[in-house]
C-alpha cells in the first residue's frame, strides 16, 4: 500500500491540511515535527498515523467509511522501542447526519509496560461510565520498534491484542 501525507489530518472534513510530498514528509520524520501519514484500505476505510517523533508519540487511527473514528491505538516512547498504551474502539448509532458522528460508546484500554490494565466504558445510550482494573495482563506484544520513515506496517495492524 502507498502512503500519503500531510501536516495533519481534519477529522471535521476528513481531509489532509497541509499536504505533503514524501521528500517533505521524510523531513519531518527525521527532525521529530509533527505529521500523518495515511492510506485507503479497500473496503475497510482509511488509516491514519500521526507521528511527532520529537515526543515519542505515534497514533494509528482506523476511519469508517463515513469518516468516524472506529478505532485507535496510541503509542508512547520507552526507552527505543514504542509501547502501546491506549487502544480505543467507538461505537455508533444509525443516524447519518451530524449526530450520527457522535459515539454512543467509548471503549478504552489504557496499558502499563508492568502490565496492569485500566478499562473504562463510557456508554452514553445509558448514561453510565464503567472503569475496572487489571493486574498481570501480558503485554509483550505491546512493544513495536520506532518506524523508519514509510515502514508504518507493524503500528497499523488492525486488530492487535
Amino acid at each position: 500500500m502507498t502512503w500519503s501525507y500531510c501536516e495533519q489530518w481534519n477529522r471535521v472534513l476528513n481531509k489532509p491540511l497541509g499536504p505533503l510530498d514524501e521528500n517533505m514528509a521524510r523531513q519531518f520524520h527525521e527532525t521529530g515535527e509533527t505529521y500523518t501519514a495515511f492510506r485507503d484500505d479497500a473496503g475497510s476505510g482509511r488509516v491514519l498515523i500521526e507521528i511527532r517523533l520529537e515526543t515519542g508519540y505515534a497514533a494509528t487511527r482506523f476511519i469508517d467509511e463515513q469518516g468516524r473514528d472506529e478505532l485507535a491505538y496510541i503509542f508512547m516512547r520507552n526507552g527505543d522501542k514504542l509501547f502501546l498504551q491506549e487502544i480505543v474502539s467507538y461505537e455508533y448509532g444509525q443516524d447519518t447526519g451530524a449526530r450520527g458522528r457522535i459515539p454512543l460508546v467509548v471503549e478504552s484500554y489504557t496499558f502499563t509496560p508492568g502490565g496492569v490494565v485500566r478499562h473504562r466504558t463510557d456508554d452514553s445510550r445509558v448514561d453510565t461510565i464503567a472503569v475496572e482494573d487489571i493486574d498481570s495482563v501480558d503485554v509483550s506484544a505491546h512493544w513495536e520498534a520506532i518506524p523508519e520513515f514509510g515502514q508504518y506496517d507493524a503500528i497499523a495492524k488492525y486488530g492487535r491484542a
